[in-house]
């Protein structure tokens, strides 16, 4: 597990370093006084999880203006593209620090950029602001993460960018924080990928921000805009796929750019404000676009996996997309990473219910947890002492629900997820969680789970996972029934045959001791894996993968349990 925290550890392709706090470029602008209060207000807005997009109604500002562009290339909406495709005239330039900028602007008329001058240099706070948060945005995703520089006409890198600073209210209906436009279409690359510049707002007073110092937001805002927009920008060098008048993947087109609103400018915590609207959508296709704020809200995607295999992996993924489309990029780039989109499903799962102030645990699943939304629950029906069904619904592809189901039995009981006809247990896992303490057991559908608690909890969290990217509805019922007396202590292996199109990609190995080794041979008597019980429950889970990471193929193969004392030998069938 590769965690990097809040991204500090980015290194550049010269091994220096690359982190500076947003708190370096503000200091560029502010004098020391001025700084230490900037300083504190980042750090109020951190404890208190304030963020920039709530407007003073408490409405959240659409922050980005892209879709509305793609809307505009491919519906031909008159309405938008009355807008788009007017012309601002901007009469100066300013040059950002590292060279790669052109940033145009006004200083006088409608258009005028803040004229604010703190330090009195000479030069505007605004314009230093967006110099340095741009450089950064480069230095950071380009010299660090290793996306590719912004295409020109020919597809080629360019060393150059340009940012026009207006007040954006002027072209695009919804007031955003930024855009990113396209220019024109390259037709030297394979599908349509564009040259392109960036609309930046010169007015952030719809912003509430905790410290009402504009500069303070208007840094703060530029800082993410910049990270931001700026990845859309080289996202448009990899590919853009069209879907009739629209085009697909918008949702990780916006939430892979909010992800690095996180890794280029971690203080602001912007996408903290999308996500109650993801995470009252999970229950919905990850992959299907509402066209709203949802799809920032799915940033949550991009942080774990971040967390979980480096920062870098959207680059990966993005690198993909110019061959497929964004789910099957994924899933490409998690499999070199030894997992598999299914598997990180039942992990977001996990992850979410660990969010907020009261479930949170320092140090682990979201460094910002404590500032995160609760889960969206739904009641379930009461565990009691008895043969029953304490739920039923069905799920989409690539969703998960959270459930409640208070705890009325002071006897142990186990819990079984059952398919409905017609859909497949391959497709669907649970994951339960003990809240007495804070474990979660992700357990396959069709596998009965002898719930272990210690202490009677008041109620049962589990969620259940469709990993499925089919589509089709996946339809399950949650079962309770009294917990058996342990009798015999005989190896069970389930389910048998073991045939991989109607089943979990799991092959269920039960009553095998705490610290067992599992030995698992093919029919032979080679040697493909070795498994070992190191929890407190008598299951042990084989992916049919071997040593060498290699799935297994259609046979009859042999097991060998072995304690200190004791071996077990048994067979099991595989059917693919």
């Amino acid at each position: 597990m590769k965690s990097i925290g809040k991204y500090h550890g980015l290194v550049n392709r010269n091994g220096m370093f690359c982190y500076f706090s947003i708190i370096f470029y503000i200091s560029l602008v502010l004098p020391p006084g001025l700084l230490s209060q900037s300083a504190k207000g980042i750090n109020n807005l951190n404890d208190q999880g304030k963020v920039l997009s709530l407007t003073e109604d408490g409405v959240v500002n659409h922050k980005c203006g892209f879709p509305q562009v793609l809307q505009t290339v491919l519906s031909q909406n008159k309405e938008l593209n009355k807008y788009l495709t007017q012309q601002i005239e901007l009469d100066s330039v300013y040059h950002s620090t590292s060279g790669h900028f052109i940033i145009h602007y006004d200083v006088t008329g409608p258009y005028a950029i803040p004229d604010y001058d703190r330090n009195q240099n000479g030069t505007k706070d605004y314009l230093e602001f967006v110099s340095n948060s741009f450089d950064r945005a480069w230095q950071i995703e380009i010299d660090s993460l290793e996306f590719k520089p912004p295409p020109d006409s020919a597809g080629l890198n360019r060393n150059t960018y340009h940012v026009y600073c207006f007040p954006l209210g002027y072209l695009y209906p919804d007031n955003p924080f930024g855009s990113t436009v396209l220019d024109y279409e390259i037709p030297s690359l394979t599908g349509l990928n564009y040259v392109t510049h960036i609309d930046l707002n010169v007015d952030f007073s719809f912003a509430s921000y905790l410290n009402e110092d504009p500069i303070v937001r208007d840094s703060m805002a530029i800082a993410v805009t910049a990270a931001h927009e700026f990845n859309h920008a080289l996202q448009c060098g990899y590919r853009l796929w069209p879907d009739n008048n629209y085009f697909y993947d918008i949702w990780f087109i916006e939430s892979s750019a909010t992800f690095m609103e996180e890794v280029v400018a971690p203080e602001v915590n912007d996408y903290l404000n999308y996500l109650p609207w993801y995470f009252n959508r999970t229950r919905l296709p990850l992959d299907q676009s509402l066209r709203d704020l949802t799809d920032y809200g799915k940033v949550v995607v991009e942080i774990m996996l971040g967390e979980l295999y480096g920062a870098d992996i959207t680059r990966k993924i993005w690198t993909n997309i110019q061959q497929e489309r964004a789910l099957p990029a994924m899933e490409k780039v998690l499999i070199s990473e030894g997992t598999a989109l299914s598997r990180e499903m039942v992990n977001l799962a996990t992850w979410l219910y660990y969010t907020g102030a009261d479930r949170s645990i320092p140090g682990q699943f979201f460094p910002d947890a404590p500032l995160f939304p609760d889960p969206d629950f739904i009641p379930a029906d009461p565990i009691l002492f008895t043969n029953q069904i304490v739920l039923q619904d069905s799920l989409p592809r690539l969703a998960f629900q959270w459930y409640a189901s208070p705890y009325q039995t002071p006897q142990s009981i186990s819990a079984l997820l059952e398919v409905s006809e017609g859909s497949s247990a391959a497709n669907l896992s649970a994951v339960y969680i003990d809240m007495i303490s804070n474990e979660y057991y992700q357990i396959p559908a069709s596998t009965s789970f002898e719930i272990p608690f210690q202490s009677i909890p008041d109620y049962l969290p589990v969620a259940v996972v469709s990993t499925s990217s089919e589509a089709g509805l996946q339809s399950f019922r949650l079962l309770s029934r009294p917990r058996v007396a342990a009798g015999s202590s005989e190896i069970i292996v389930f389910p048998q045959p073991f045939v991989l199109s109607e089943h979990q990609a799991y092959l269920t190995f039960k009553n095998i001791p705490p610290l067992a080794q599992l030995f698992i041979f093919s029919s032979n008597g080679k040697h493909l894996q070795t498994l070992q019980n190191d929890s407190q429950l008598p299951y042990v889970y084989w992916d049919l993968t071997t040593n060498q990471g290699k799935t297994v193929g259609s046979g009859v193969y042999l097991y060998r349990v072995k304690t200190d004392n004791k071996e077990n030998n048994g067979k099991f069938i595989v059917i693919r």
